[in-house]
C-alpha cells in the first residue's frame, strides 16, 4: 500500500505465542487410591470449534481412525479492534543500525495499536477433564499474562504483549441419547 512492501510476520508470531501458552496441558487420571495411572496431553490445534464438532457428529463414539481425540483444545483468531488508548505519536520513529554496516539504519514508525481476539475452546468427554484443564489455565491470568516478543529482530525491537483473559463460559452439551456420554465445552 502506498508503495511500501514489508512483512514482519507479526500476526504469525501472535498465533505462535498463543499456541505456546496452551500447548503443554496435561490431564491426570487417577485410581480409587488417588494414584496417577495415566497422563494425557491435551492436543491443541488451530481451527474453529465447529470443525471439531462436525467430526464428532460424524462419529460420536470416535471409533473410526481419525485425527481427533478427546480431550481436545482448539483456538482461532477471532477479531481485530483498534485500541486508541494505546496510540503513540505518529511521527515517533524507532531506529536501529544494520548489523553488517552501522552507517545504515533501519527505521520504523510507531506501531498502530490493535487488540487481536483469540478464542480457546476445551472439549472433553468428562467434566473432570474440563475442570483439570481450566485449573491449569486460570491461575496465570490476573486477568493478563505478559509475554516479551521480538517483533522486529533486525532492529532488536522487543515489546511486552499482554494476553488478557476476558471471560470464561462453559457449556454442557448433550446431543445424543442418554446411553452416550456428554461432551463438555469451555470457551
Amino acid at each position: 500500500m502506498l508503495g511500501h512492501t514489508y512483512y514482519h510476520q507479526h500476526l504469525r508470531k501472535y498465533v505462535i505465542v498463543f499456541w505456546t501458552l496452551f500447548n503443554d496441558l496435561i490431564i491426570q487420571r487417577k485410581d480409587a487410591a488417588n494414584n496417577v495411572v495415566q497422563d494425557i496431553k491435551a492436543p491443541l490445534a488451530y481451527g474453529p470449534r465447529e470443525k471439531a464438532l462436525a467430526r464428532l457428529e460424524q462419529d460420536p463414539n470416535l471409533n473410526r481412525k481419525t485425527a481427533i481425540t478427546l480431550p481436545r483444545l482448539t483456538f482461532e483468531m477471532q477479531s481485530f479492534s483498534y485500541a486508541p488508548e494505546r496510540k503513540l505519536n505518529k511521527i515517533h520513529r524507532n531506529v536501529a543500525g544494520l548489523s553488517d554496516d552501522k552507517k545504515k539504519l533501519y527505521a520504523a514508525y510507531s506501531p498502530v495499536p490493535y487488540d487481536i481476539g483469540f478464542e480457546l475452546n476445551i472439549m472433553t468427554k468428562y467434566a473432570e477433564d474440563a475442570t483439570q484443564l481450566l485449573e491449569q489455565i486460570l491461575p496465570f491470568f490476573t486477568p493478563e499474562w505478559s509475554i516479551t516478543m521480538n517483533l522486529i529482530p533486525e532492529m532488536g525491537w522487543k515489546q511486552d504483549i499482554p494476553v488478557v483473559l476476558n471471560s470464561v463460559s462453559t457449556s454442557d452439551t448433550y446431543e445424543a441419547d442418554f446411553k452416550q456420554e456428554e461432551l463438555w465445552y469451555i470457551h
